[in-house]
Protein backbone atom coordinates (compact mmCIF):
# COMPACT_ATOMS: atom_id res chain seq x y z
CA UNK A 1 0.00 0.00 0.00
CA UNK A 2 3.06 2.46 0.63
CA UNK A 3 4.61 1.84 -2.33
CA UNK A 4 1.27 1.22 -4.87
CA UNK A 5 2.53 4.46 -7.13
CA UNK A 6 5.39 2.41 -8.22
CA UNK A 7 3.05 0.01 -10.66
CA UNK A 8 3.02 -3.58 -11.84
CA UNK A 9 5.98 -2.51 -14.27
CA UNK A 10 8.01 -1.25 -11.30
CA UNK A 11 7.65 -4.27 -8.58
CA UNK A 12 8.17 -6.71 -12.05
CA UNK A 13 11.52 -4.30 -12.27
CA UNK A 14 12.56 -4.70 -8.80
CA UNK A 15 11.90 -8.50 -8.51
CA UNK A 16 13.93 -8.68 -11.49
CA UNK A 17 16.64 -6.59 -9.50
CA UNK A 18 16.53 -8.81 -6.49
CA UNK A 19 17.14 -12.23 -8.89
CA UNK A 20 20.30 -10.31 -10.51
CA UNK A 21 21.13 -9.60 -7.42
CA UNK A 22 21.08 -12.81 -6.03
CA UNK A 23 22.84 -14.60 -8.89
CA UNK A 24 25.90 -11.67 -8.13
CA UNK A 25 25.66 -12.98 -4.28
CA UNK A 26 25.94 -16.58 -5.88
CA UNK A 27 29.20 -15.92 -7.89
CA UNK A 28 30.59 -14.12 -4.89
CA UNK A 29 30.23 -10.57 -6.37
CA UNK A 30 28.77 -9.43 -3.19
CA UNK A 31 29.68 -5.69 -3.08
CA UNK A 32 27.91 -5.23 -6.26
CA UNK A 33 24.62 -7.70 -5.27
CA UNK A 34 24.67 -4.94 -2.02
CA UNK A 35 24.50 -1.98 -4.43
CA UNK A 36 21.61 -3.79 -6.41
CA UNK A 37 19.60 -4.78 -2.85
CA UNK A 38 20.22 -1.08 -1.33
CA UNK A 39 18.67 0.09 -5.18
CA UNK A 40 15.39 -1.84 -4.55
CA UNK A 41 15.35 -0.84 -0.92
CA UNK A 42 15.62 2.85 -1.36
CA UNK A 43 13.11 2.87 -4.05
CA UNK A 44 10.48 0.31 -2.52
CA UNK A 45 11.41 0.72 1.22
CA UNK A 46 7.87 -1.06 2.29
CA UNK A 47 8.81 -4.27 0.56
CA UNK A 48 10.76 -6.79 3.43
CA UNK A 49 12.50 -8.73 0.84
CA UNK A 50 14.38 -5.62 0.08
CA UNK A 51 15.64 -5.67 3.69
CA UNK A 52 15.96 -8.88 4.37
CA UNK A 53 18.52 -8.94 1.11
CA UNK A 54 20.84 -6.25 2.36
CA UNK A 55 20.76 -7.49 5.93
CA UNK A 56 21.79 -10.50 4.72
CA UNK A 57 24.74 -9.09 2.49
CA UNK A 58 26.06 -7.06 4.69
CA UNK A 59 26.02 -10.28 6.98
CA UNK A 60 28.24 -12.26 4.46
CA UNK A 61 30.70 -8.90 4.18
CA UNK A 62 31.22 -9.37 8.01
CA UNK A 63 30.00 -5.51 8.39
CA UNK A 64 28.31 -6.10 11.78
CA UNK A 65 27.90 -2.35 13.26
CA UNK A 66 26.08 -1.76 9.19
CA UNK A 67 23.67 -4.85 9.86
CA UNK A 68 22.60 -3.35 13.61
CA UNK A 69 22.11 0.11 11.62
CA UNK A 70 19.77 -1.64 9.17
CA UNK A 71 17.92 -3.58 11.47
CA UNK A 72 17.79 -0.84 14.19
CA UNK A 73 16.20 1.84 11.31
CA UNK A 74 13.59 -0.86 10.09
CA UNK A 75 12.52 -1.92 13.54
CA UNK A 76 11.67 2.13 14.21
CA UNK A 77 9.97 2.17 10.95
CA UNK A 78 7.91 -0.68 12.27
CA UNK A 79 7.55 0.82 15.97
CA UNK A 80 4.10 1.49 16.14
CA UNK A 81 2.20 -1.77 14.19
CA UNK A 82 1.19 -4.15 16.78
CA UNK A 83 0.59 -7.01 13.82
CA UNK A 84 3.65 -7.86 12.31
CA UNK A 85 2.23 -10.53 9.86
CA UNK A 86 1.67 -14.22 9.57
CA UNK A 87 4.28 -16.73 10.49
CA UNK A 88 4.09 -20.88 10.38
CA UNK A 89 4.14 -22.58 13.82
CA UNK A 90 6.44 -25.24 13.41
CA UNK A 91 4.56 -27.24 16.17
CA UNK A 92 0.93 -26.67 15.09
CA UNK A 93 1.88 -26.88 11.54
CA UNK A 94 -0.35 -23.57 10.62
CA UNK A 95 -0.25 -20.16 10.48
CA UNK A 96 -0.96 -18.14 13.26
CA UNK A 97 -0.80 -14.19 13.48
CA UNK A 98 2.39 -12.31 14.83
CA UNK A 99 1.58 -9.78 17.39
CA UNK A 100 3.74 -7.91 19.53
CA UNK A 101 3.54 -4.86 22.04
CA UNK A 102 3.47 -1.41 21.56
CA UNK A 103 6.66 -0.24 21.56
CA UNK A 104 7.55 1.21 24.88
CA UNK A 105 11.30 2.34 24.13
CA UNK A 106 11.24 3.46 20.44
CA UNK A 107 9.47 6.13 18.58
CA UNK A 108 9.66 6.87 15.02
CA UNK A 109 11.72 9.65 14.82
CA UNK A 110 14.56 7.33 14.99
CA UNK A 111 15.27 8.60 18.45
CA UNK A 112 15.01 6.67 22.09
CA UNK A 113 13.16 7.85 24.92
CA UNK A 114 16.50 7.24 26.86
CA UNK A 115 19.49 8.48 26.60
CA UNK A 116 21.05 4.67 26.11
CA UNK A 117 20.73 1.86 23.76
CA UNK A 118 19.71 -0.79 27.24
CA UNK A 119 18.16 -3.85 26.76
CA UNK A 120 14.68 -2.76 26.99
CA UNK A 121 15.55 -1.23 22.97
CA UNK A 122 17.89 -4.21 21.71
CA UNK A 123 15.04 -6.68 22.82
CA UNK A 124 11.73 -4.39 21.16
CA UNK A 125 13.97 -3.78 17.84
CA UNK A 126 14.65 -7.83 17.70
CA UNK A 127 10.78 -8.22 18.35
CA UNK A 128 9.69 -6.43 15.11
CA UNK A 129 12.79 -8.30 12.59
CA UNK A 130 11.73 -11.05 10.08
CA UNK A 131 13.34 -14.81 10.88
CA UNK A 132 16.92 -13.45 8.62
CA UNK A 133 17.02 -9.79 9.85
CA UNK A 134 16.84 -11.28 13.73
CA UNK A 135 19.36 -13.92 13.07
CA UNK A 136 22.20 -11.38 11.48
CA UNK A 137 20.77 -9.29 14.57
CA UNK A 138 21.56 -11.27 16.82
CA UNK A 139 25.12 -12.32 15.67
CA UNK A 140 25.99 -8.96 14.83
CA UNK A 141 26.39 -8.56 18.85
CA UNK A 142 28.24 -11.71 19.58
CA UNK A 143 30.51 -11.02 16.92
CA UNK A 144 31.66 -7.66 18.18
CA UNK A 145 31.45 -8.45 21.89
CA UNK A 146 28.29 -6.77 22.85
CA UNK A 147 27.31 -10.19 24.85
CA UNK A 148 24.39 -8.28 26.85
CA UNK A 149 22.92 -6.45 24.07
CA UNK A 150 23.07 -10.34 22.28
CA UNK A 151 21.35 -11.80 25.35
CA UNK A 152 18.84 -9.17 25.12
CA UNK A 153 17.86 -9.63 21.30
CA UNK A 154 17.32 -13.17 21.72
CA UNK A 155 15.05 -12.62 24.34
CA UNK A 156 13.35 -10.82 21.87
CA UNK A 157 13.25 -13.32 19.39
CA UNK A 158 12.18 -15.60 21.93
CA UNK A 159 8.82 -13.58 22.93
CA UNK A 160 8.01 -12.42 19.17
CA UNK A 161 8.32 -16.15 17.23
CA UNK A 162 7.93 -19.28 17.48
CA UNK A 163 11.24 -20.17 16.20
CA UNK A 164 13.12 -17.94 18.42
CA UNK A 165 13.67 -20.78 21.40
CA UNK A 166 15.19 -23.60 19.43
CA UNK A 167 17.39 -21.05 17.75
CA UNK A 168 18.13 -19.09 20.17
CA UNK A 169 19.07 -22.50 22.37
CA UNK A 170 22.34 -23.60 20.09
CA UNK A 171 23.37 -19.30 20.06
CA UNK A 172 23.30 -19.60 23.49
CA UNK A 173 25.41 -22.89 23.51
CA UNK A 174 27.67 -20.71 20.84
CA UNK A 175 28.35 -18.14 23.71
CA UNK A 176 28.55 -19.57 25.94
CA UNK A 177 31.73 -21.53 24.83
CA UNK A 178 33.13 -18.39 23.46
CA UNK A 179 32.90 -16.31 26.94
CA UNK A 180 34.39 -19.60 28.55
CA UNK A 181 37.39 -20.03 26.08
CA UNK A 182 38.33 -16.16 26.14
CA UNK A 183 37.98 -16.07 29.95
CA UNK A 184 40.34 -19.12 30.58
CA UNK A 185 42.18 -18.22 28.38
CA UNK A 186 42.66 -14.60 29.78
CA UNK A 187 43.09 -16.52 33.53
CA UNK A 188 45.48 -18.86 32.19
CA UNK A 189 47.99 -16.04 30.65
CA UNK A 190 47.40 -14.33 34.14
CA UNK A 191 48.93 -17.16 35.90
CA UNK A 192 51.98 -18.06 33.64
CA UNK A 193 50.59 -21.26 31.84
CA UNK A 194 51.27 -19.55 28.49
CA UNK A 195 51.09 -22.80 26.63
CA UNK A 196 47.36 -23.78 27.95
CA UNK A 197 46.58 -20.19 27.16
CA UNK A 198 47.17 -20.45 23.44
CA UNK A 199 45.65 -23.83 23.84
CA UNK A 200 42.39 -21.96 25.09
CA UNK A 201 42.53 -19.27 22.60
CA UNK A 202 42.81 -21.65 19.88
CA UNK A 203 39.62 -23.61 20.66
CA UNK A 204 37.77 -20.44 20.88
CA UNK A 205 38.90 -19.41 17.53
CA UNK A 206 37.75 -23.24 16.13
CA UNK A 207 34.30 -21.71 16.64
CA UNK A 208 34.03 -19.28 13.75
CA UNK A 209 33.12 -20.58 9.91
CA UNK A 210 35.92 -20.27 7.67
CA UNK A 211 34.60 -16.92 6.16
CA UNK A 212 33.50 -15.38 9.77
CA UNK A 213 35.07 -12.21 10.58
CA UNK A 214 34.46 -10.02 13.62
CA UNK A 215 35.89 -8.07 16.10
CA UNK A 216 36.09 -10.73 18.83
CA UNK A 217 37.54 -13.28 16.37
CA UNK A 218 40.58 -10.32 16.00
CA UNK A 219 40.87 -10.04 19.88
CA UNK A 220 41.27 -14.15 20.02
CA UNK A 221 43.79 -13.77 17.36
CA UNK A 222 45.81 -11.02 19.41
CA UNK A 223 45.53 -12.85 22.63
CA UNK A 224 46.89 -15.80 21.07
CA UNK A 225 49.90 -13.78 19.81
CA UNK A 226 50.66 -12.85 23.42
CA UNK A 227 50.87 -16.12 24.38
CA UNK A 228 52.73 -17.09 21.72
CA UNK A 229 55.31 -14.28 21.98
CA UNK A 230 55.62 -15.39 25.92
CA UNK A 231 56.86 -19.02 24.72
CA UNK A 232 59.58 -17.07 22.24
CA UNK A 233 57.44 -18.25 19.20
CA UNK A 234 57.22 -15.16 17.50
CA UNK A 235 56.82 -16.42 13.98
CA UNK A 236 53.42 -17.53 14.92
CA UNK A 237 52.57 -14.59 16.91
CA UNK A 238 53.25 -12.28 13.48
CA UNK A 239 50.76 -14.61 11.88
CA UNK A 240 48.48 -14.33 14.51
CA UNK A 241 48.61 -10.68 14.58
CA UNK A 242 48.09 -10.42 10.85
CA UNK A 243 45.39 -12.44 10.77
CA UNK A 244 43.51 -9.78 13.58
CA UNK A 245 44.86 -6.99 11.71
CA UNK A 246 43.34 -8.43 8.05
CA UNK A 247 40.14 -8.40 10.67
CA UNK A 248 40.35 -4.98 12.21
CA UNK A 249 43.20 -3.02 10.39
CA UNK A 250 42.75 -0.13 13.18
CA UNK A 251 43.63 -2.60 15.87
CA UNK A 252 46.25 -0.74 17.38
CA UNK A 253 47.56 -3.63 19.91
CA UNK A 254 47.78 -6.49 17.37
CA UNK A 255 49.71 -3.74 15.18
CA UNK A 256 52.27 -3.31 17.68
CA UNK A 257 52.76 -6.68 19.06
CA UNK A 258 53.62 -7.48 15.20
CA UNK A 259 56.05 -5.11 15.29
CA UNK A 260 57.51 -6.81 18.29
CA UNK A 261 57.64 -10.10 16.97
CA UNK A 262 58.69 -8.82 13.47
CA UNK A 263 61.53 -7.22 15.31
CA UNK A 264 62.96 -10.30 17.31
CA UNK A 265 62.72 -12.48 13.95
CA UNK A 266 64.98 -9.66 12.56
CA UNK A 267 62.42 -8.03 9.71
CA UNK A 268 63.85 -4.90 10.67
CA UNK A 269 62.00 -3.59 7.40
CA UNK A 270 58.38 -4.56 8.27
CA UNK A 271 58.53 -4.20 11.42
CA UNK A 272 59.62 -0.36 11.21
CA UNK A 273 56.33 -0.25 9.03
CA UNK A 274 54.67 -1.33 11.60
CA UNK A 275 56.02 1.07 15.07
CA UNK A 276 55.74 3.85 12.70
CA UNK A 277 52.05 2.98 11.57
CA UNK A 278 51.42 2.66 14.88
CA UNK A 279 52.68 5.74 16.22
CA UNK A 280 50.95 7.46 13.73
CA UNK A 281 47.40 6.00 15.32
CA UNK A 282 48.38 6.69 18.37
CA UNK A 283 49.66 10.53 18.45
CA UNK A 284 46.14 11.17 16.29
CA UNK A 285 44.25 9.25 18.60
CA UNK A 286 45.81 10.90 21.60
CA UNK A 287 45.84 14.01 20.33
CA UNK A 288 41.85 14.29 20.09
CA UNK A 289 39.91 16.69 21.99
CA UNK A 290 38.12 14.62 25.30
CA UNK A 291 39.09 10.89 23.93
CA UNK A 292 40.72 10.43 27.15
CA UNK A 293 40.35 10.97 30.55
CA UNK A 294 43.78 12.21 32.36
CA UNK A 295 45.21 9.19 33.68
CA UNK A 296 44.89 7.29 30.14
CA UNK A 297 46.36 9.92 28.33
CA UNK A 298 49.16 9.82 30.66
CA UNK A 299 49.39 6.12 30.31
CA UNK A 300 49.35 6.90 26.60
CA UNK A 301 52.13 9.74 25.98
CA UNK A 302 54.60 6.62 28.11
CA UNK A 303 53.76 4.04 25.55
CA UNK A 304 54.30 6.10 22.81
CA UNK A 305 57.76 6.92 24.72
CA UNK A 306 58.21 3.08 25.03
CA UNK A 307 57.45 2.99 21.39
CA UNK A 308 59.83 5.67 20.29
CA UNK A 309 62.37 4.33 22.08
CA UNK A 310 61.87 0.50 20.54
CA UNK A 311 61.76 1.82 17.01
CA UNK A 312 65.17 3.57 17.84
CA UNK A 313 66.77 0.18 18.59
CA UNK A 314 65.18 -1.49 15.52
CA UNK A 315 66.42 0.55 13.12
CA UNK A 316 70.19 0.47 15.10
CA UNK A 317 69.89 -3.44 14.95
CA UNK A 318 69.09 -3.20 11.14
CA UNK A 319 71.77 -0.87 10.48
CA UNK A 320 74.10 -3.76 12.19
CA UNK A 321 73.34 -6.44 10.25
CA UNK A 322 73.68 -4.29 7.15
CA UNK A 323 77.00 -3.79 8.49
CA UNK A 324 77.77 -7.11 9.21
CA UNK A 325 76.26 -8.49 5.41
CA UNK A 326 78.89 -6.34 3.64
CA UNK A 327 81.88 -7.03 5.71
CA UNK A 328 80.73 -10.83 4.71
CA UNK A 329 80.19 -10.06 1.40
CA UNK A 330 83.55 -8.52 1.37
CA UNK A 331 85.63 -11.33 2.77
CA UNK A 332 83.63 -13.67 0.74
CA UNK A 333 85.01 -11.65 -2.27
CA UNK A 334 88.30 -11.23 -1.24
CA UNK A 335 89.43 -14.28 1.29
CA UNK A 336 86.86 -16.74 1.16
CA UNK A 337 88.54 -19.95 -0.16
CA UNK A 338 86.81 -21.44 -2.88
CA UNK A 339 85.10 -25.08 -1.73
CA UNK A 340 84.68 -25.76 -5.62
CA UNK A 341 88.53 -25.79 -6.30
CA UNK A 342 88.63 -28.48 -3.58
CA UNK A 343 90.37 -31.94 -5.01
CA UNK A 344 87.69 -34.35 -5.80
CA UNK A 345 88.07 -38.36 -4.97
CA UNK A 346 90.10 -39.81 -7.58
CA UNK A 347 88.33 -42.76 -9.20
CA UNK A 348 91.11 -44.58 -10.69
CA UNK A 349 93.74 -46.99 -8.49
CA UNK A 350 96.29 -44.11 -8.24
CA UNK A 351 96.39 -41.24 -5.38
CA UNK A 352 93.68 -41.61 -2.77
CA UNK A 353 92.63 -39.14 -0.28
CA UNK A 354 91.61 -39.24 3.80
CA UNK A 355 88.80 -38.20 5.11
CA UNK A 356 90.48 -34.58 5.34
CA UNK A 357 91.92 -33.99 2.06
CA UNK A 358 95.12 -34.98 2.28
CA UNK A 359 96.73 -36.70 -0.76
CA UNK A 360 98.19 -40.35 -0.41
CA UNK A 361 100.96 -40.50 -3.20
CA UNK A 362 101.15 -43.61 -5.38
CA UNK A 363 104.29 -44.28 -5.35
CA UNK A 364 103.34 -46.72 -2.35
CA UNK A 365 101.95 -49.12 -5.31
CA UNK A 366 104.97 -48.93 -7.37
CA UNK A 367 107.14 -50.23 -4.46
CA UNK A 368 109.51 -46.96 -4.01
CA UNK A 369 109.83 -46.18 -0.50
CA UNK A 370 107.22 -43.43 -0.26
CA UNK A 371 108.80 -39.58 0.64
CA UNK A 372 108.76 -37.91 4.24
CA UNK A 373 105.46 -36.55 4.75
CA UNK A 374 104.56 -33.79 7.07
CA UNK A 375 102.24 -34.31 9.76
CA UNK A 376 98.63 -33.77 9.97
CA UNK A 377 96.27 -34.58 12.07
CA UNK A 378 94.70 -36.72 9.72
CA UNK A 379 97.61 -39.03 9.75
CA UNK A 380 98.13 -41.43 12.70
CA UNK A 381 101.22 -41.65 14.39
CA UNK A 382 103.66 -44.28 13.67
CA UNK A 383 102.68 -45.88 16.63
CA UNK A 384 99.20 -45.05 17.39
CA UNK A 385 96.70 -47.86 17.35
CA UNK A 386 99.72 -50.73 17.32
CA UNK A 387 99.36 -52.04 20.98
CA UNK A 388 102.75 -52.44 21.24
CA UNK A 389 105.49 -50.09 22.91
CA UNK A 390 108.18 -48.35 21.04
CA UNK A 391 111.20 -50.68 21.85
CA UNK A 392 114.02 -48.33 20.58
CA UNK A 393 115.98 -45.81 23.22
CA UNK A 394 114.20 -42.63 23.74
CA UNK A 395 114.76 -40.59 20.87
CA UNK A 396 116.47 -37.72 23.48
CA UNK A 397 119.02 -40.71 24.73
CA UNK A 398 122.73 -41.71 23.29
CA UNK A 399 121.27 -44.25 21.38
CA UNK A 400 118.82 -42.90 18.93
CA UNK A 401 119.93 -43.82 15.61
CA UNK A 402 120.06 -47.62 16.36
CA UNK A 403 118.07 -49.96 14.76
CA UNK A 404 115.90 -50.39 17.48
CA UNK A 405 113.65 -47.32 16.41
CA UNK A 406 110.77 -48.06 13.68
CA UNK A 407 111.79 -47.92 10.15
CA UNK A 408 108.70 -45.84 9.41
CA UNK A 409 109.38 -42.06 9.77
CA UNK A 410 108.47 -40.58 12.40
CA UNK A 411 106.14 -37.63 12.50
CA UNK A 412 108.86 -36.22 15.23
CA UNK A 413 111.51 -37.15 13.60
CA UNK A 414 114.26 -34.16 12.10
CA UNK A 415 113.91 -35.86 8.55
CA UNK A 416 109.97 -35.36 8.24
CA UNK A 417 109.82 -31.88 9.30
CA UNK A 418 106.68 -30.41 8.48
CA UNK A 419 105.49 -27.47 6.35
CA UNK A 420 104.69 -24.31 8.54
CA UNK A 421 101.00 -24.37 8.18
CA UNK A 422 100.54 -28.18 8.65
CA UNK A 423 102.01 -28.14 12.43
CA UNK A 424 100.05 -30.99 14.12
CA UNK A 425 101.06 -29.45 17.44
CA UNK A 426 99.22 -26.67 17.31
CA UNK A 427 95.80 -27.30 17.72
CA UNK A 428 93.03 -25.65 15.50
CA UNK A 429 91.06 -24.33 18.39
CA UNK A 430 94.21 -22.36 19.55
CA UNK A 431 95.28 -21.01 15.71
CA UNK A 432 91.66 -20.12 15.82
CA UNK A 433 91.09 -18.78 19.24
CA UNK A 434 88.06 -20.38 20.18
CA UNK A 435 86.42 -22.82 22.58
CA UNK A 436 86.25 -26.58 21.95
CA UNK A 437 82.90 -25.98 22.26
CA UNK A 438 82.37 -23.59 19.78
CA UNK A 439 79.31 -23.45 17.43
CA UNK A 440 80.02 -22.79 13.36
CA UNK A 441 79.02 -19.63 14.14
CA UNK A 442 81.57 -18.68 16.79
CA UNK A 443 84.21 -20.61 14.84
CA UNK A 444 83.20 -18.50 11.70
CA UNK A 445 83.31 -14.71 13.01
CA UNK A 446 87.59 -16.38 14.41
CA UNK A 447 88.39 -17.06 11.20
CA UNK A 448 87.44 -14.34 9.66
CA UNK A 449 89.24 -12.22 12.32
CA UNK A 450 92.10 -14.26 12.09
CA UNK A 451 92.26 -14.32 8.18
CA UNK A 452 91.75 -10.44 8.02
CA UNK A 453 94.92 -10.13 10.74
CA UNK A 454 97.14 -12.44 9.22
CA UNK A 455 96.25 -12.35 5.19
CA UNK A 456 99.79 -11.67 3.75
CA UNK A 457 98.58 -8.55 1.84
CA UNK A 458 97.45 -7.02 5.21
CA UNK A 459 99.99 -8.07 7.50
CA UNK A 460 103.95 -8.19 6.20
CA UNK A 461 105.59 -9.48 9.09
CA UNK A 462 107.50 -12.64 9.50
CA UNK A 463 105.20 -15.60 9.80
CA UNK A 464 102.44 -13.99 9.23
CA UNK A 465 102.12 -16.22 5.99
CA UNK A 466 102.38 -19.67 7.92
CA UNK A 467 99.63 -18.54 10.42
CA UNK A 468 97.65 -17.65 7.87
CA UNK A 469 98.29 -20.95 6.26
CA UNK A 470 96.93 -22.95 9.78
CA UNK A 471 94.42 -20.97 9.84
CA UNK A 472 93.38 -21.61 6.58
CA UNK A 473 93.76 -25.56 7.45
CA UNK A 474 92.04 -25.09 10.62
CA UNK A 475 88.80 -23.26 9.14
CA UNK A 476 89.01 -25.98 6.59
CA UNK A 477 88.90 -28.80 9.37
CA UNK A 478 86.03 -27.17 11.67
CA UNK A 479 83.52 -25.63 9.64
CA UNK A 480 82.15 -28.92 8.58
CA UNK A 481 80.36 -31.04 11.53
CA UNK A 482 81.75 -33.98 10.26
CA UNK A 483 85.43 -33.10 9.74
CA UNK A 484 85.28 -31.52 13.29
CA UNK A 485 83.77 -34.55 15.31
CA UNK A 486 86.46 -36.51 13.45
CA UNK A 487 89.10 -34.43 14.38
CA UNK A 488 88.07 -34.16 17.80
CA UNK A 489 87.77 -37.93 17.86
CA UNK A 490 91.29 -37.73 16.92
CA UNK A 491 93.13 -35.66 19.45
CA UNK A 492 90.95 -37.43 22.00
CA UNK A 493 92.61 -40.64 21.15
CA UNK A 494 96.23 -38.93 20.47
CA UNK A 495 95.82 -37.16 24.37
CA UNK A 496 94.85 -40.64 25.69
CA UNK A 497 97.62 -42.38 23.58
CA UNK A 498 100.31 -39.85 25.20
CA UNK A 499 99.29 -40.04 28.89
CA UNK A 500 99.36 -43.74 28.56
CA UNK A 501 103.07 -43.33 26.65
CA UNK A 502 104.38 -41.29 29.70
CA UNK A 503 103.40 -43.57 32.03
CA UNK A 504 104.81 -46.62 30.18
CA UNK A 505 108.05 -44.32 30.31
CA UNK A 506 108.03 -44.16 33.38
CA UNK A 507 106.90 -47.55 34.73
CA UNK A 508 109.09 -49.70 32.23
CA UNK A 509 111.47 -47.31 30.94
CA UNK A 510 110.28 -47.48 27.39
CA UNK A 511 108.40 -44.43 25.71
Amino acid sequence: KEDGMVGIKGVEGFEADIREGDQMAACNQLHEALAKFEKVNKACSGWRIGWDRVVETLAKLNMWKRVREVCEKFAMKEEKKEFMGEMYDCKSGSWVRRTVERAKVLNGDGGRLNQTKGRDWTKEVAMRLSATMGKAYVKSHRMDERYHECSAAMEGLEIATTWGNIWCQGERAVLRKLVGCKDSGDSLFRKGDYLAAVSSYGAGIQLFGLNEKGKVLAVLYCNRAAGQMALKKYREGAKDCTAALEIDSGYMKARLRRARCRARTKNYHESKADYNEWLKMAEGDGGSSGSHRTGEKQALREEIESVRRELKECIAAEKDEYKERDRARWFEKNFATNNSSRRAPPTGGGAKENYYGSRRSSTAASGEPPPPRGPSYGRRHSDYGSGKPHRGPHPGGAGSGSSGSSSRPSSHSAGAASSPGSDENISHYKVLNVDKGADTNQIKKAYHKAALKYHPDKNKEEGAADQFRRVQMAWEVLQDPATKRRYDAEQNVKARYSRSSSFSSRGTGYW
